[in-house]
């Protein structure tokens, strides 16, 4: 994972959400979608939050693709995972992560700040 932290209040969306893939043991997952590749973090096919944030579609499997350990064959549903509050949380704090980056990039540019050619993909540029 990046040593370096979003700018403005994204950077407290992303430390929160690293300490929570971490405790959930989905670190390489959350690595996945911070990065902008395909992750169940960032898939908006797989419905798991409303746009208010609340959880939806509790009778599909778990994301995480868990299944039940004396009935290996049958996923857990997200309504029985136990985890689901948390893998919840982690998809808004992504979600909140990538708004306050924007937000932040938008502001930047309506000051006119030019950029100064020391990050190799500058929003700036």
């Amino acid at each position: 994972m990046h040593h370096a932290r979003d700018h403005g209040e994204g950077g407290q969306f992303q430390e929160a959400a690293i300490e929570l893939a971490n405790e959930l043991e989905v670190s390489e997952d959350y690595e996945r979608a911070y990065e902008g590749l395909p992750s169940w973090i960032t898939d908006s096919s797989l419905h798991l939050l409303h746009r208010d944030g609340r959880p939806i579609n509790g009778r599909l499997p778990c994301p995480r693709g868990c299944h039940w350990k004396r009935r290996p064959s049958r996923p857990i549903l997200r309504t029985d995972c136990k985890l689901r509050a948390k893998l919840d949380r982690l998809v808004l704090l992504e979600r909140k992560r990538r708004l306050a980056l924007e937000k932040f990039w938008t502001g930047i540019k309506q000051n006119k700040v030019r950029c100064c050619g020391t990050m190799r993909d500058c929003p700036l540029k």
